[in-house]
Protein backbone atom coordinates (compact mmCIF):
# COMPACT_ATOMS: atom_id res chain seq x y z
CA UNK A 1 0.00 0.00 0.00
CA UNK A 2 1.14 3.55 -0.72
CA UNK A 3 1.75 5.85 2.25
CA UNK A 4 1.15 9.58 2.05
CA UNK A 5 4.39 11.62 2.26
CA UNK A 6 3.13 13.61 5.24
CA UNK A 7 -0.19 15.17 6.15
CA UNK A 8 -0.55 17.75 3.37
CA UNK A 9 -1.65 15.31 0.66
CA UNK A 10 -3.23 11.88 0.77
CA UNK A 11 -1.75 8.69 -0.68
CA UNK A 12 -4.13 8.80 -3.66
CA UNK A 13 -2.73 12.23 -4.58
CA UNK A 14 0.82 10.92 -5.05
CA UNK A 15 0.27 9.28 -8.44
CA UNK A 16 0.60 11.23 -11.66
CA UNK A 17 -0.39 10.14 -15.15
CA UNK A 18 2.44 11.48 -17.30
CA UNK A 19 0.99 10.22 -20.56
CA UNK A 20 3.64 9.84 -23.27
CA UNK A 21 6.35 11.76 -21.35
CA UNK A 22 9.46 9.64 -20.88
CA UNK A 23 12.45 11.93 -20.27
CA UNK A 24 12.96 13.64 -16.91
CA UNK A 25 15.67 15.91 -18.32
CA UNK A 26 14.06 16.86 -21.63
CA UNK A 27 10.37 16.84 -20.70
CA UNK A 28 9.81 17.07 -16.95
CA UNK A 29 12.46 19.62 -15.94
CA UNK A 30 11.31 22.30 -18.42
CA UNK A 31 7.69 21.87 -17.29
CA UNK A 32 8.61 22.13 -13.60
CA UNK A 33 10.91 25.08 -14.26
CA UNK A 34 8.16 26.91 -16.13
CA UNK A 35 5.74 26.37 -13.23
CA UNK A 36 8.25 27.37 -10.56
CA UNK A 37 9.33 30.47 -12.49
CA UNK A 38 5.78 31.63 -13.21
CA UNK A 39 4.90 32.65 -9.66
CA UNK A 40 4.51 29.30 -7.92
CA UNK A 41 4.28 29.76 -4.15
CA UNK A 42 4.46 26.92 -1.66
CA UNK A 43 1.85 26.82 1.11
CA UNK A 44 4.65 26.54 3.69
CA UNK A 45 7.16 29.17 4.79
CA UNK A 46 10.81 28.54 3.82
CA UNK A 47 12.89 27.06 6.62
CA UNK A 48 15.39 29.89 6.05
CA UNK A 49 12.69 32.56 6.50
CA UNK A 50 12.67 34.57 9.75
CA UNK A 51 8.89 33.90 9.86
CA UNK A 52 9.32 30.10 9.78
CA UNK A 53 7.84 28.21 12.70
CA UNK A 54 8.23 24.50 13.27
CA UNK A 55 5.12 22.37 13.29
CA UNK A 56 4.42 19.55 15.76
CA UNK A 57 5.41 17.08 13.03
CA UNK A 58 8.88 18.69 12.85
CA UNK A 59 9.34 18.15 16.59
CA UNK A 60 8.17 14.53 16.40
CA UNK A 61 10.81 13.67 13.79
CA UNK A 62 13.55 15.57 15.66
CA UNK A 63 12.76 13.70 18.87
CA UNK A 64 12.74 10.30 17.14
CA UNK A 65 16.09 11.01 15.46
CA UNK A 66 17.68 12.37 18.66
CA UNK A 67 16.56 9.22 20.49
CA UNK A 68 18.54 7.12 17.99
CA UNK A 69 15.46 5.54 16.45
CA UNK A 70 16.71 5.80 12.87
CA UNK A 71 19.87 3.89 12.22
CA UNK A 72 22.00 3.94 9.04
CA UNK A 73 23.34 0.57 7.90
CA UNK A 74 25.17 -0.80 4.87
CA UNK A 75 22.91 -3.31 3.13
CA UNK A 76 23.76 -6.45 1.11
CA UNK A 77 24.41 -4.29 -1.99
CA UNK A 78 26.93 -2.11 -0.09
CA UNK A 79 24.48 0.82 -0.13
CA UNK A 80 23.70 3.03 2.84
CA UNK A 81 20.14 2.56 4.05
CA UNK A 82 18.23 4.07 6.94
CA UNK A 83 16.43 1.58 9.19
CA UNK A 84 13.40 3.39 10.59
CA UNK A 85 11.37 2.48 13.62
CA UNK A 86 7.60 2.83 13.94
CA UNK A 87 8.15 6.17 15.72
CA UNK A 88 10.13 7.59 12.79
CA UNK A 89 7.57 6.34 10.27
CA UNK A 90 4.78 7.92 12.34
CA UNK A 91 6.67 11.22 12.54
CA UNK A 92 7.23 11.30 8.78
CA UNK A 93 4.02 9.77 7.47
CA UNK A 94 1.63 10.59 10.30
CA UNK A 95 0.75 6.93 10.70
Amino acid sequence: SIKAPGKTISADQTLCDVGPLVSRKAQFVPAFSKTLNSGFACHKERVSSPDYQESPEDHALDEALKAGQAQVVVDDHQQFRRVNTCEVDAAVFGA
